[in-house]
């Protein structure tokens, strides 16, 4: 470092970075309903699994529940299909769902990276400030 004054002017531009981070990187639209489109079967998926699972022991009230869970879900995907103008519901095995998985799983692994990034460059803040005078 130059002088003292450059520090700060580092300091500062190393505060919007991580701010920045914390706002997330800008998505298309598409792409992002798509990814909840998709979690939204997932979710569907799951609740009507539980749903068609009928033990007998099940008590009545577990049972309105399980009942109320798939019918929210349902009505969430409808609602998107209707939003996104779905003819037909997707499968794992169609090429958007496959897409928007991979979407899915893309953002998680890249908000993984940014909060190690995050927790990188705070540690290396922090190392400088021992070394100031």
């Amino acid at each position: 470092i130059d002088d003292y004054d450059t520090f700060h002017v580092w300091l500062e531009e190393e505060k919007d970075y991580l701010l920045g981070l914390d706002t997330g990187l800008f998505k298309k639209r598409e792409e992002t309903v798509e990814m909840e489109y998709v979690q939204r079967l997932v979710n569907l998926e799951a609740s009507e699994y539980v749903f068609d699972y009928n033990p007998a022991f099940i008590s009545p009230v577990a049972r309105r529940h399980t009942i109320e869970q798939r019918n929210w879900d349902l009505e969430l995907v409808q609602d998107l299909e209707v939003k996104m103008e779905i003819e037909s519901r997707w499968t794992s095995s169609d090429a958007e769902w496959i897409s928007a998985a991979a979407a899915i799983k893309n953002h998680k692994y890249q908000g993984a990276l940014d909060v190690i990034e995050k927790i990188i460059v705070e540690r290396l803040f922090e190392m400088t400030k021992i070394h100031q005078p």
